[in-house]
């Protein structure tokens, strides 16, 4: 009967050895897998923020009567017209500016429905569109101690409106944002046209938008 032969101490060596790479092949392989599913997962996220954002921010637009100013990161909309019809009123007055800080579009408005009917008429004076255009003035106007500051968009690591016309002659505004950073940012252009139903018309043509 035949002994049998034991392993050598080259091939214990050898035999541990490959064991050992094969561990750190499927270590490495299942850390990729969970980093590739938390970067898919971050991902997804920054979509659903987007989406649920930028409709907020697309509806506001939308409904809006005028851009009274605006710029790359910030606009001004007069959004109703129910006090004085013709007239914009401070709480028809809707503040929308990206803070970097805050990672958001942050919306700065005036409500005074907790207030008597005669206070709310004292302090819900008219603005014309000239002031309209100077944000400060219009704060002012707007009587900082019924001002709430809230936050549209969320997640944004940058945004930028462009404009069909020049406030206040635009029709329709073009949005571009970012939502998350690195590998997990989302990259989101879509637009809205002024005074429109829940489909807006705006639609992208050549790279520019138009409103119809």
């Amino acid at each position: 009967m035949a002994q049998r032969r034991g392993m050598t101490l080259v091939e214990a060596v050898l035999a541990l050895s490959l064991t050992v790479v094969i561990g750190l092949i499927a270590t490495s392989l299942t850390a990729a897998m969970l980093d590739l599913r938390r970067s898919t997962d971050d991902y997804t996220q920054n979509v659903q923020s987007a989406r649920l954002g930028l409709a907020q921010l697309q509806h506001l637009i939308r409904t809006s009567r005028v851009v009274v100013a605006g710029d790359s990161t910030s606009m001004t909309l007069w959004t109703s017209d129910e006090k004085d019809p013709g007239k914009m009123n401070a709480e028809e007055v809707v503040r929308l500016t990206y803070s970097p800080g805050d990672d958001a579009v942050l919306k700065w408005c005036v409500d005074f429905s907790d207030l008597t009917t005669e206070l709310s008429d004292a302090l819900n004076i008219t603005i014309s569109l000239d002031l309209g255009t100077d944000w400060n003035v219009t704060l002012d106007l707007m009587n900082s101690a019924n001002l709430e500051v809230s936050e549209v968009v969320t997640d944004l690591s940058s945004i930028c409106f462009r404009y069909d016309l020049a406030p206040p002659y635009t029709r329709a505004v073009a949005i571009d944002a970012v939502f998350g950073t690195d590998e997990e940012a989302a990259t989101v252009h879509t637009a809205a046209a002024l005074r429109t139903p829940k489909t807006s018309p705006a639609e992208l043509a050549e790279a520019e938008y138009t409103a119809y």
